[in-house]
């Protein structure tokens, strides 16, 4: 396994080298800033299996480049370890909403992190296997080589969208959140007769459609605290962490609003934008992330594009594979 290590004490980059080889983990690559690694993966090809990053940083911080990371193709699952010597969970919520899989406080103990790594790149690797077909799609939608057996349950990530992650992510934001309550209202945004839409247009206008509608989504809620993916089949599983509920007819209303706007023009597309449905997943506005993680598999399993065998969680893998108590 290549691990890329970034921190600004080079003293500390040395010892934690040392103890990752004395865990086994014997390529390992240094870094001093997140400027150079920037630099490094605009210029190079680099292959890297896991990356574990310090938060403050002079320059870039260990946050910014998280998400510079997360947006190349290449690291969309590579498991991404944030490391701190604070204890401010808004650094951990923004670690997380960058993209980060885990969070670890120093000084550390090499066990648990030579574990941690361990037990992410199972996730990533049952993530893997378990996962539809992704398309990820960086910039305009419109790339013929993209479309190439595009299939209706194909799941879509468009990068440059804010908010906006591969289901997978979506679920570890909660899956790494400790088990107290929060405020938070879970949602589907379903373009309904998506299939016959894929079928009887082109590719390109099926995917439009998918693309302004997840565009749409985060400019009418307006809300950092927003996470949506796109699971395939025309729905969009949304999580939106606030103590003001989300109101599904009254967001419904507004979507179509906007995506009629959009969609008129489009002559080609056989779609109406009353065709589009919001749905509540509980009545329930403050719950425990493993109920959030439920619900959200409950709904994404109903599609075709899912299978039935859940993403094990963090702490079930590292008592199943790690006996030895850290």
């Amino acid at each position: 396994m290549r691990i890329l290590i970034v921190d600004d004490d080079s003293t500390f980059l040395d010892l934690l080298e040392m103890s990752l080889a004395e865990n086994g983990f014997k390529e390992v690559v240094q870094a001093s800033s997140a400027d150079l690694v920037l630099e490094f993966l605009d210029n190079e090809d680099p292959y890297f299996d896991c990356f574990v990053l310090d938060i403050q940083m002079p320059g870039t911080d260990g946050i910014k480049l998280c998400s510079e990371i997360r947006s190349r193709q290449a690291f969309r699952l590579a498991p991404i370890i944030m490391l701190t010597s604070s204890d401010s969970k808004h650094a951990m919520r923004q670690a997380f909403n960058a993209g980060a899989t885990d969070f670890l406080h120093k000084p550390l103990n090499s066990l648990e992190l030579a574990a941690r790594i361990n037990t992410a790149s199972l996730l990533v690797e049952s993530l893997k296997r378990e996962a539809a077909p992704v398309l990820t799609v960086y910039e305009n939608p419109s790339i013929d080589g993209e479309l190439n057996g595009f299939h209706p349950g194909t799941r879509i990530t468009f990068s440059k969208i804010r908010s906006m992650r591969d289901y997978f992510e979506l679920e570890n934001t909660f899956l790494r959140m400790d088990q107290s309550l929060y405020a938070v209202s879970l949602f589907t945004v379903e373009l309904k007769g998506f299939e016959a839409v894929a079928e009887s247009a082109n590719h390109h206008e099926a995917l439009h459609l998918v693309h302004m509608t997840a565009s749409i989504i985060p400019r009418v809620l307006m809300s950092q605290r927003l996470l949506f993916s796109y699971v395939g089949y025309g729905k969009f599983t949304c999580a939106l962490m606030a103590r003001t509920p989300v109101v599904p007819q009254l967001l419904q209303s507004r979507l179509r609003e906007k995506l009629d706007f959009h969609t008129k023009p489009r002559a080609k597309l056989n779609w109406e934008s009353d065709a589009l449905i919001v749905t509540s997943l509980s009545n329930r506005r403050i719950m425990a992330p493993s109920e959030a993680v439920r619900l959200l598999r409950q709904e994404t399993k109903r599609l075709k594009s899912c299978t039935d065998r859940p993403v094990p969680a963090f702490e079930d893998e590292a008592n199943r594979l790690f006996s030895t108590k850290i």
